[in-house]
């Protein structure tokens, strides 16, 4: 029970609802600060919670939060921005540690803040590269797929941990792939990749950096045995000319016909940009 003094003499005993609410509602300015340590002090865990993410909270109370937390509180500190930036290399240890997947993969989300960024000094300032790079590898390498998932799906992942997409194919991560550097190696993987991810890759083709393995891929596609995949390269508005051409001549009418509808899409929108 927590008893609250008024200045007047009077005392107000205060149960756990309210203590509950005055955590969700604290007001984030400098006034309540005083308040919120009081209610971390309290060392309820469902009360700390509701206190992560509010700005008036320090490093400090952050750290406090980390050591003595449970993992309901670890896991609410993770999807915190703020508390990444300021990891240290000991939780980062911790993180390792407890291999939690859940953790891992909010973590993966925000991959790109254990690393320092020339617009924010107080980013990666507490962590180490190598204690960084430890975490993300442990990360890059998990047992768990859907903790690989998580750091490929976030675009801003350092890419020295990303599988290759030869990888991405083969252990089913097709969607989330980056073709940008897709090789050779990468594209003898089509082989034998599901219809989702050639169809996947038929509309996303124009990120494959490499013109050759662009136009090896490109091919691949061309001569696809299912219309599904011919068609949906057609319907790439970004696909390379060539291919749309190619299609011109497929022997699927639908396929055929919607090459033609983009070349002429873009002969016209060619047109208007020379007015």
């Amino acid at each position: 029970m927590v008893t609250l003094h008024f200045s007047e003499g009077k005392e107000l005993q205060l149960g756990y609802r309210l203590l509950k609410i005055l955590a969700e509602n604290l007001p984030d300015t400098e006034e309540y600060s005083e308040l919120g340590q009081a209610l971390l002090d309290l060392g309820i865990p469902s009360i700390t919670q509701e206190l992560v993410g509010n700005p008036i909270l320090s490093n400090a109370q952050y750290d406090t939060m980390w050591e003595t937390g449970n993992l309901e509180v670890r896991r609410k500190l993770v999807d915190e921005k703020k508390f990444l930036k300021n990891l240290t290399d000991a939780q980062a240890k911790d993180i390792i540690t407890l291999n939690d997947t859940q953790m891992l993969e909010s973590i993966a989300e925000w991959a790109e803040l254990f690393y320092p960024d020339e617009n924010d000094s107080e980013q990666a300032a507490r962590l180490s590269g190598s204690m960084a790079d430890a975490v993300l590898t442990h990360i890059s390498t998990h047992s768990d797929s859907s903790v690989r998932a998580s750091l490929v799906r976030n675009t801003s992942s350092p890419a020295k941990f990303l599988p290759s997409v030869r990888l991405c194919i083969e252990q089913g991560m097709s969607r989330h792939m980056r073709l940008a550097g897709m090789t050779a190696d990468d594209s003898q993987a089509l082989s034998h990749a599901s219809l989702e991810t050639i169809i996947y890759i038929a509309k996303n083709i124009e990120e494959i950096l490499d013109k050759n393995v662009r136009r090896t891929v490109a091919t691949a596609l061309i001569e696809h045995p299912d219309p599904s995949v011919r068609l949906a390269l057609a319907e790439n508005s970004s696909a390379p000319a060539y291919a749309i051409k190619a299609l011109l001549s497929d022997p699927d009418i639908d396929v055929a016909a919607t090459a033609r509808r983009e070349l002429k899409d873009r002969d016209e929108e060619n047109e208007f940009d020379e007015d």
